[in-house]
């Protein structure tokens, strides 16, 4: 009975310190993590189960470590989480040696007005963050958002189908903060080592504005609400005579002039109440049909400037009857 019981003790203490192989798999030592084996007293790569943390573990020889710490060796198709000591092994974010991806077989829901957000010294990155940041929001103390195309839209803004009015399509909204859109706007610059070039964007709540950092003024500027627009400058209009063919004297121009009749209206547009003086599209198109035109809703409009080069001709056409008017008169005395 005495060896009997012997044997039964050295067996149970192969079991012990060797695990046991059945049928079911590889049963391996179990200790708590007071009890277990020094490190450095097992052979490195022995292998046991640590009832403390329902882990297993191996000695590298200094230590003990987590199997499932471990992420496959490579550097391609490493995944990865974090347990709450340590990187384990996980389907839902992989690091493949030179990004790292979120993948998941369906949707990410989040109950919290947070989606995702990361908060830094440099930048901060959410998805969904609060009620004002709908979609995303990207924080940063210098460049927000660097976008480069090498051979297409380098940031393109859209609306789904469906989305948007009738009146207006895909925006994109510019703000010169979070809590203010006055004066948001966008800068042209002709290279990132260089001073800012030109602005384009609101100026106060009523003008829409072209800043020119070379003139340092605004240098047109255009009212919201009345339509009206001011040029610090005087506005030219290219009429090289290498951007232009076949040339034609103009005719008649005094007869057609006088077919025309000046108006004084008003706007049916009530934030446009001042008095106008100007022409009706409809009449100049009969007689001058290419200084009008026609835009996609039928509205038309008048060319004006065309109308200049006319009353040049009118008025040399006036000045010569004039002059021999005056002939006339002088050998009458």
């Amino acid at each position: 009975m005495k060896k009997l019981l012997l044997f039964f003790l050295f067996t149970h203490s192969l079991y012990a310190q060797m695990g046991l192989l059945s049928p079911y798999g590889v049963e391996f030592p179990r200790f708590s993590a007071a009890a277990r084996p020094a490190p450095n007293n097992v052979g490195i790569g022995t292998m046991l189960f640590n009832t403390t943390n329902g882990t297993h573990q191996y000695s590298d020889g200094t230590t003990w470590r987590n199997i499932s710490a471990l992420p496959p060796a490579g550097t391609l198709h490493q995944t990865f989480r974090y347990d709450g000591s340590n990187w384990v092994g996980s389907n839902l974010i992989e690091n493949t040696g030179t990004r790292i991806r979120i993948a998941v077989p369906d949707n990410i829901f989040f109950t919290s007005t947070v989606g995702i957000y990361n908060k830094g010294d440099e930048a901060s990155f959410g998805l969904g963050v609060g009620s004002k940041y709908k979609g995303m929001f990207i924080e940063a103390v210098n460049t927000a958002i660097d976008a480069y195309s090498s051979n297409s839209y380098a940031l393109q803004a859209l609306t789904r189908d469906g989305g948007y009015s009738a009146l207006f399509g895909g925006r994109m909204i510019i703000g010169k903060s979070i809590n203010s859109y006055l004066e948001g706007g966008i800068e042209f610059r002709d290279d990132v080592n260089r001073g800012s070039l030109a602005f384009i964007g609101m100026r106060g709540t009523t003008e829409l504005a072209v800043f020119g950092y070379g003139y340092n003024n605004y240098i047109q500027r255009w009212n919201i609400n009345t339509g009206s627009i001011c040029y610090v400058t005087t506005p030219t209009i290219c009429s090289d005579i290498r951007l232009k063919k076949d040339f034609r004297r103009l005719s008649q121009s005094s007869e057609k002039l006088n077919q025309l009749e000046g108006y004084q209206y008003y706007w049916k547009n009530e934030k446009s109440p001042d008095l106008q003086t100007g022409l009706i599209a409809q009449e100049v198109q009969k007689i001058f049909p290419e200084l009008v035109k026609t835009d996609e809703d039928g509205m038309l409009s008048v060319d004006y400037m065309g109308l200049i080069p006319h009353l040049i001709e009118a008025n040399k056409s006036l000045s010569a009857r004039i002059e021999k008017l005056e002939t006339i008169l002088s050998k009458e005395k």
